[in-house]
């Protein structure tokens, strides 16, 4: 992923340079690779004389990097920082935190808000129980610009419809942005699809929040899948989401596949226990728009620790 006019490659070179000033090797072997590295930063300072800006005077990258931070009145490892950040943000921004379990803490879902707002994550995605409780904080800490989902009916979907259109209201009540209601597969069987038509128009008439369905996906045919995407492309709903428990990632990348095929205009979600960013990268190409995962703040603190951002204040 690049940023306009700056690649990972540069950035990992202008860190480089700054690298080699400090660094004094003293063993055989270091002493080895610094001629090695010498050489392609020689290689890379011959490349950047070559570019021109549109002023006709040549600049190398380390340069540009140098003259922002003294614009800026910065150091320059600040904006190093600050653009790793900005890449680590958009994939961020196309996470979710999920919470389904019932054993967390306040205390654990402060400090998730607050990581969230940093790490700038899609949204927080919640059973119905803990919504008084996170939106009670987000008052509290004035974060306001993140967006908080009601997962309701999870993990199968097999309450009444009555009852999950209660929690759907209750939710609403209690000032979320948005809901996501677990279907049950079986409602995708030709004798059940009208009740399936039913249920998805009923909820995509609800008004002011974000709002979308979600199927096992670990269970569903070829023909379900077409099925629900086209009764969900027809509604008011803003997203479908499959959801994979406890599958590994390797089994969600080879049910996209299938699942991805029969998408339509509707936002896309996976929810999973995806855990890795390598991972949540190939599963976006693979065709989701959203991953729902209960590892999404732990791997944007990974991402923060592998390429040292200090600007990134997490708790």
């Amino acid at each position: 992923t690049e940023l306009t006019g700056v690649s990972s490659e540069d950035f990992e070179y202008s860190t480089s340079l700054t690298l080699r000033e400090e660094s004094n090797p003293d063993t055989l072997e270091e002493k080895g690779l610094a001629i090695k590295e010498n050489k392609k930063l020689a290689k890379r300072k011959k490349e950047d004389k070559k570019e021109k800006t549109e002023g006709g005077k040549y600049y190398g990258r380390e340069h540009a990097f140098l003259s922002l931070a003294n614009l800026l009145g910065v150091k320059v490892e600040q904006i190093y920082d600050e653009c790793f950040l900005f890449q680590v943000r958009k994939i961020m921004g196309r996470l979710g935190k999920v919470i389904v379990r019932y054993n967390v803490k306040d205390s654990e879902l402060e400090k998730l808000l607050i990581n969230s707002i940093e790490l700038d994550l899609s949204e927080i995605a919640v059973s119905p129980v803990y919504i008084p409780s996170i939106k009670k904080r987000v008052n509290k800490l004035a974060l306001h610009s993140q967006k908080i989902t009601s997962f309701i009916d999870f993990p199968f979907g097999e309450s009444l419809f009555k009852s999950k259109l209660n929690d759907v209201k209750t939710s609403i009540k209690d000032g979320v942005d948005g809901f996501t209601v677990m279907l049950p597969t079986m409602l995708l069987d030709q004798e059940n699809i009208k009740e399936f038509r039913s249920q998805v128009k009923k909820l995509g008439k609800i008004h002011g929040v974000e709002k979308g369905v979600s199927l096992v996906a670990t269970d569903i045919t070829d023909a379900q899948i077409k099925q629900a995407f086209k009764t969900v492309e027809k509604s008011g709903l803003d997203s479908i989401t499959f959801v994979f428990g406890d599958a590994t990632e390797q089994v969600i990348k080879e049910r996209l596949t299938a699942i991805e095929k029969y998408k339509g205009s509707k936002t896309l979600k996976i929810l999973g226990n995806v855990r890795s960013a390598e991972d949540t990268v190939e599963i976006f190409k693979l065709g989701a728009d959203v991953i729902l995962t209960p590892y999404a703040d732990e791997i944007g603190a990974e991402l923060v620790k592998r390429f040292d951002i200090k600007t990134a204040k997490l708790r």
